[in-house]
């Protein structure tokens, strides 16, 4: 598929040929999908794309519509995961990226004197234009930011073929282009420029003078500045009468050309400085370069800071020429001194002015006259011009730095200073850039995606040098994306890891990655040596560090995901070498060295990069304290879950499950202490406070294998939290589908709890009894267990009750004490500020109002609860959520909204979501088509939901059952009988054991409709009645209730059909199962 924005969207298939988009709001998302093409676009800016600032309510279902809809007419794939959206097509697959890149290329080609080919890149990139970018979009705020840098980059590319077009001697037709564009853009000093040499070269001397003197006038009056050295280049140019194009010559046709890069590393042979030639292309930092560049323009002293091996010293050279290149601004030049052979601090002077002795004779001399002061000379020698200074790697003489540049700046008042280190020089008027890593690829990359990314385009520039056969294809770049992210994006780790690709693949470096600082050596020889091995470059910035810091770097190892400041502060110190009070002067510390990372907007995180933390864990194994810091971290988690736990149930929710998921590493490294050293009450505790969390946020899987772990360890005292472990053992069990463990935890929690303290009622027991009451259907049990409930002090325990009483209550065809219960829990979790309980208690009453027929009121709550459930993040609830939306929908007659919504569960869920998920959406989707009377889409639906459904007989027999009720519909509708009765009976025999009777009322409907497809009408409006009294109620929803009752009456008489079906209505729910399974047990 191939989608263009530089004009009017137009979508065309891989044959050519035209797909419409129809409607406003699909053409944005689609533009707004293609400006990131596939990679992840999340909800939330979707949302904001489409609907602006003023989203209707319901905005995310909203949003599934129109994914739905737009899926539907695209040849190509959009697909969902955990981070959004993805449209799965290429760069090239997208005109306005096409033409950025073949931009780009134009350019480069223009900078390497290859005016030909610049020429030919850049009409072609212009050719794609068909009007302004994103005309569909204009008015949406996403795509105001995008078309503004596509029309900067269209007028950079314009001037550029211009450029190129001057240089071949191609004038023909520029001069009334350039006319019109500067009419267009009155102030673009570089179209001037253009026009001016065009004029010239055209013989329009007089027009070029008169053109430059009316724009040197209006700069004057409208902004008060002069023309830029460009323009005033070419106009002397014109004065002088000489070369107007100031280019450089085309290389000759067929000629290699140089590495590419965006300016040239050395400055010109007349330009004054000592800039280091460049040995390597220069990758990925283009952006980095041009900041530095603005934030010299702004201050006098830039910092730039990272860690080593962050390319900062080569940031700094690439700088260095784009400030040559400026020609006079810098005309005392760009002057570079190495500092870290230096190892005096008061040698720092006695450097820069040995770098600036090949400036002028009488400055070769290394010490300076007696009575002379070294820095007043430099002062005195850089005062005449504006020059840049750049000291690199400052990190290990800071204060002498430090006290340099500013003497130098005070001193020098037409000098700059660029200067790189791991920490900042901590000085008035300083500004600070931050490096950071390049830019890597998400897992699962494509090739194409994948060389996007500047960290594999570095490796594959460095591999491709010491092995030129080494090709980025589909089969490496699952490997070299890995090798990037596990390096950090670092660029000298890369580039070590590169250099290894003469004897290894990538898979292999990939492998051997777990020992990095064996693998990662051999660096060039003419690099210094701390940066040819990557223990190296590390072990420089650890030698620099003070004692405590030491220590308290290499015990930030034992945290996996970083760490708060509160837990360093508990963690960090060992025996008296610093206190808990010195933890945050310490990590200020290691930050200001770049060995630490500051991450997180809400609550502030310390982490390591990999490399760094690998480091130091192994000093913390050198130092002998890996065991008394772990031990000390897993302590600290077990007190943190305890706490978090008991504030899952009230207002202080929401900042729980935020603590506890930003913690998820450094549990699972908490998780794996106690296990490993089978301490089984810490692992109890552990397990039991993260249990509620793992239910909440479904991570079901997780908590099971835990659980099971944990309580596998002997030794474990009998206590009230070993009971409740066990009862979420169960429960994780059986939503992991191992319900056979979760029977055995069920009965193992029910022992412990009756044996601790018999006399006392307790929470945990009572609602054990109630759910073994109720899996027994032992009314006598329940009720007792019910009275005992009633005088819990408790109040969550108290709102929990009516929880599940309401619960229970719609299961067993009770709907007036369900409504109560229910009401009466959601207004008590409303006020504890529970959302969870909130939202469980709204479900339950919404399903109610879709009994009772209120289909826009039963929207209402659901979408409440989706609300409440969303901001909780609870994803193992919210499909079963979404399918009663889609349920109702369908019900109230909106079918493809309905359709729309269950298409849109199969999408969340794909490749996330559980086999219930799965389930919940097959059968949905097969339950619309068999309303529309599409048998064979419904058939196809419900087969899919049988194949995914598990072997285990004891897994939801709700679903069974709902399942083979559809079965025997459509069997019903194609006539045949045996299969019909087939279905109903293995759905009724499940849902007796579901225990829930509004699903064993829905085969007793079924049964109806076969037994009416056999011809028994009586026995038909019989049963009808008799799903009316297993239920306890009336549906007014059920679509297939109401067409068996409207068919049957038809056929046997109004008054007929009313008594056989009074003649139901009185039978028991025991009666009525038996007239479909006679041998029923129940």
């Amino acid at each position: 598929m191939h989608i263009s924005v530089l004009g009017p969207l137009d979508v065309r298939d891989d044959d050519g040929k035209s797909v419409t988009i129809g409607g406003a709001r699909l053409r944005a998302l689609l533009i707004r999908l293609a400006l990131d093409p596939g990679r992840p676009v999340s909800s939330e800016r979707l949302i904001e794309a489409v609907w602006g600032e003023d989203p209707p309510s319901g905005a995310a279902n909203a949003l599934q519509s129109l994914i739905s809809r737009l899926r539907r007419q695209l040849p190509a794939d959009l697909e969902s995961g955990p981070a959004g959206y993805v449209l799965a097509i290429r760069r090239a697959d997208v005109d306005a990226h096409v033409f950025a890149d073949l931009a780009i290329r134009g350019r480069r080609l223009l900078d390497e004197r290859d005016p030909a080919g610049a020429a030919d890149l850049l009409g072609r990139a212009l050719a794609l234009w068909r009007g302004p970018a994103m005309t569909d979009a204009a008015d949406a705020p996403f795509a105001i930011g995008p078309a503004a840098r596509l029309a900067e980059q269209r007028l950079g590319a314009i001037e550029d073929r211009v450029q190129a077009h001057l240089t071949l001697g191609r004038t023909g037709g520029l001069a009334a282009e350039l006319e019109q564009l500067t009419r267009e853009h009155p102030l673009r000093e570089r179209l001037y420029g253009l026009l001016i040499r065009t004029l010239h070269e055209e013989g329009r001397r007089a027009d070029a003078l008169t053109l430059y003197q009316g724009l040197r006038e209006r700069l004057a009056d409208e902004l008060g500045i002069d023309p830029s050295p460009d323009l005033e280049a070419a106009y002397l140019a014109v004065l002088r009468g000489g070369d107007s194009a100031g280019t450089p010559e085309a290389r000759p046709a067929g000629a290699p050309a140089p590495p590419a890069a965006p300016t040239p590393a050395v400055p010109p042979r007349d330009a004054p400085g000592n800039l280091p030639a460049r040995l390597t292309t220069f990758v990925g930092r283009d952006d980095e370069v041009q900041r530095v560049g603005r934030l010299l323009d702004q201050s006098r002293l830039v910092t730039v800071v990272g860690p080593g091996g962050a390319g900062k010293t080569r940031l700094s050279t690439e700088a260095g020429a784009r400030l040559v290149a400026r020609g006079a601004e810098f005309a005392g030049g760009v002057w570079f001194v190495e500092l870290a052979p230096v190892l005096d601090p008061l040698d720092v002077p006695q450097a820069v002015l040995g770098a600036l002795g090949g400036r002028e004779v009488g400055l070769l001399e290394t010490h300076p006259p007696v009575g002379r002061d070294v820095v007043d000379r430099i002062a005195e020698l850089l005062a005449s011009r504006p020059s840049v200074l750049i000291l690199d790697n400052c990190e290990h003489l800071v204060a002498s730095a430090a006290a340099f540049a500013g003497r130098l700046l005070a001193q020098a008042p037409a000098v700059r200073i660029l200067t790189t280190s791991r920490e900042p020089l901590g000085i008035d008027g300083e500004m600070l850039y931050p490096l950071g890593p390049l830019a890597l690829p998400p897992a699962g990359v494509g090739a194409d995606d994948g060389m996007t990314y500047a960290s594999v385009r570095l490796f594959a520039d460095r591999a491709h040098a010491v092995r030129p056969g080494l090709v980025i294809d589909t089969d490496t770049i699952g490997a070299v994306a890995e090798i990037c992210r596990r390096l950090d994006g670092q660029p000298l780790a890369i580039e070590l890891a590169a250099a290894r690709t003469r004897s290894l693949t990538p898979g292999q470096i990939a492998h051997r990655l777990d020992d990095r600082f064996r693998l990662l050596t051999g660096g060039s020889r003419t690099a210094l040596p701390r940066h040819q091995t990557l223990r190296a470059v590390v072990e420089w910035s650890w030698d620099l560090l003070e004692d405590r810091e030491r220590g308290a770097l290499r015990r930030l190892s034992v945290f996996a995901g970083g760490t708060t400041l509160e837990a360093a502060e508990a963690i960090l110190p060992h025996e008296g070498d610093f206190a808990a009070e010195d933890v945050l002067d310490l990590l200020a510390g290691l930050v200001d060295k770049s060995l630490v990372d500051v991450v997180g907007t809400t609550e502030t995180r310390y982490r390591l990069l990999e490399t760094i933390q690998a480091y130091a864990a192994e000093q913390l194994t050198a130092a002998g304290e890996t065991e008394a810091t772990a031990a000390r971290h897993a302590a600290w988690y077990v007190d943190f879950t305890a706490t978090q736990d008991s504030r899952l149930l009230g207002p202080g929710q929401l900042a729980a499950l935020e603590r506890l998921g930003a913690e998820h590493d450094n549990l699972a490294v908490a998780l794996r202490h106690v296990v490993e050293h089978a301490n089984a009450d810490e692992a109890v505790r552990l397990v039991g406070s993260l249990s509620w969390f793992w239910a909440m946020r479904g991570n079901h899987g997780e908590a099971h294998a835990w659980g099971r772990d944990a309580l596998a360890i002997p030794g474990a005292t009998w206590s009230e939290r070993l009971a409740e472990t066990w009862a979420f053992h169960a429960m994780h069990s059986f939503a992991s589908s191992e319900d056979r463990e979760g029977i055995r935890a069920f009965a193992l929690a029910r022992l412990i709890s009756r044996r601790l303290d018999p006399g006392r009622t307790r929470t945990l027991p009572v609602f054990l009894d109630m759910l073994a009451a109720v899996a027994r259907r032992d009314h006598p049990a329940l009720g007792r267990a019910l009275v005992a409930a009633d005088v819990l002090e408790d109040p969550w325990a108290q709102a929990m009750v009516r929880l599940m009483r309401g619960h229970f209550a719609v299961n067993l065809g009770q709907p007036d004490e369900a409504v109560g219960y229910l009401s009466d829990a959601r207004d008590r979790f409303a006020a504890m500020g529970d959302r969870w309980g909130r939202a469980s208690a709204i479900s339950g009453l919404s399903e109610l109002l879709v009994y009772r027929g209120e289909f826009d009121a039963a929207l209402v709550a659901v979408d409440e609860a989706l609300e409440l459930l969303r901001v909780l993040r609870a994803d193992d609830e919210v499909p079963q959520l979404l399918v009663r939306r889609g349920t109702i929908l369908a019900r109230s007659g909106d079918l493809d909204q309905a359709r729309l919504v269950m298409e849109g569960i199969a999408e969340r869920v794909d490749g996330r979501g559980t086999t219930m998920h799965t389930l919940f959406a097959e059968i949905g989707l097969g339950e619309i088509a068999r309303y529309v009377g599409d048998l064979d889409e419904a058939e196809r639906r419900f087969a899919s939901a049988q194949r995914v459904m598990p072997n285990d007989k004891l897994m939801h027999p709700q679903m069974v059952a709902s399942l083979n009720v559809g079965k025997a519909h459509v069997a019903c509708a194609r006539g045949d009988l045996a299969a019909a009765r087939a279905a109903v009976v293995l759905a009724t025999s499940n849902a007796l054991g579901s225990q829930d009777m509004p699903i064993l009322a829905t085969c007793v409907e079924a049964s109806a409709s076969v037994t009416a497809l056999a011809g028994d009408l009586e026995g038909a409006a019989l049963l009808l009645g008799a799903a009316k009294a297993v239920r306890g109620h009336p549906d007014l929803s059920d679509i297939d209730s109401e067409r068996i009752s409207r068919e049957v009456e038809q056929a046997l008489g109004a008054e007929e059909f009313a008594r056989h079906r009074a003649l139901g209505e009185a039978l028991t729910p025991e009666q009525a199962v038996a007239l479909i399974v006679p041998d029923a047990q129940h």
